[in-house]
């Protein structure tokens, strides 16, 4: 009675599992179970010896590699793999679809569940390969510490480009910055604490200090537009009591000839 009960669970269990397949399969088309053509059941006695051929075998079958499809095709939409009518990555197996990084358009898209069983699965080694009008990344191409897949193959990021690029602006930014920085700076205050300034000869880039008390002002002939880059106030102890303004002008250039009119002292002059 146990046996018998036994063998009753265990039937109904893989009833159940059949069941699960072909509605599962039923739910997503039934892809391969639609080529299949065959039907009934054929038993071949040889006395005591027997063999059956079931079509209902060949359905689960199909049904199982559906579902298979199925997870296979619900991973490569994951990573982004797609099979296409369009431009992409060539594969062996069928010359018309192609696998592409890309969503397709709707009429170039290929369902994955239409395909051959082999072509599915070159499918999934092509998601890992790069296109071939695209250079592959190699180690050196990645940030320290990232990690890709590329063709296949699992590479770490070191960060070489990155340095190398680094180091070249560095080194080429100093070579070419070498004896073109500011000057030490032009004294230009004569002592006085009104006076003027003729500018000397053309610069760019010019730095104008000039400090004085709060009412100190500073203009140039012809006018020449500029920028308040600081204003600092402090208090002056000693000879020089009461409250100084310090300021750094910036002007673009600075012609040759032109005038500073200054009310203050104007100590420096910083250019290129």
């Amino acid at each position: 009675m146990r046996k018998r009960f036994l063998s009753m669970i265990l039937a109904m269990a893989i009833l159940a599992g059949t069941c699960g397949i072909a509605l599962a399969a039923d739910e997503m088309g039934g892809a391969t179970r639609k080529g299949l053509k065959s039907y009934g059941k054929i038993t071949y006695q040889n006395g005591g010896d027997a063999v059956v051929v079931d079509s209902a075998d060949f359905y689960m079958l199909a049904d199982r590699l559906d579902l298979f499809k199925r997870g296979v095709a619900d991973q490569l939409t994951a990573i982004n793999t797609y099979f296409t009518t369009e431009d992409g990555i060539s594969l062996k197996t069928e010359q018309d679809i192609r696998v592409a990084h890309t969503k397709p358009s709707g009429e170039n898209a290929v369902d994955p569940l239409e395909v051959d069983f082999d072509t599915l699965l070159e499918g999934i080694a092509a998601s890992q390969s790069v296109p071939a009008d695209v250079s592959a990344a190699k180690e050196d191409n990645l940030s320290a510490g990232t990690a890709a897949w590329v063709d296949g193959h699992l590479i770490i990021g070191t960060g070489g480009d990155n340095q190398r690029h680094y180091q070249n602006g560095y080194e080429e930014g100093a070579a070419a910055g070498s004896g073109r920085g500011y000057s030490s700076g032009d004294v230009v205050n004569n002592g006085n604490y009104t006076t003027t300034y003729t500018v000397p000869e053309d610069m760019k880039d010019v730095i104008v200090y000039y400090y004085g008390p709060d009412n100190a002002s500073i203009s140039f002939t012809p006018a020449a537009q500029y920028q308040v880059l600081m204003r600092v106030g402090h208090q002056i102890d000693g000879d020089h009591t009461g409250y100084r303004v310090c300021n750094f002008l910036y002007l673009p250039d600075l012609k040759a000839g032109t005038v500073i009119n200054y009310n203050g002292f104007v100590t420096h002059l910083w250019y290129k």
